[in-house]
């Protein structure tokens, strides 16, 4: 469960590269 109006970062699982995923009101956008 992810709130919305916050950023988690979380561990991809093909590769250890962490994204930032901003969670909006339409939905949920990944930066890389």
């Amino acid at each position: 469960k992810v709130a919305r109006c916050n950023t988690v970062q979380i561990n991809s699982d093909m590769g250890d590269k962490r994204m930032k995923i901003t969670v909006d009101k339409e939905g949920v956008n990944f930066n890389p």
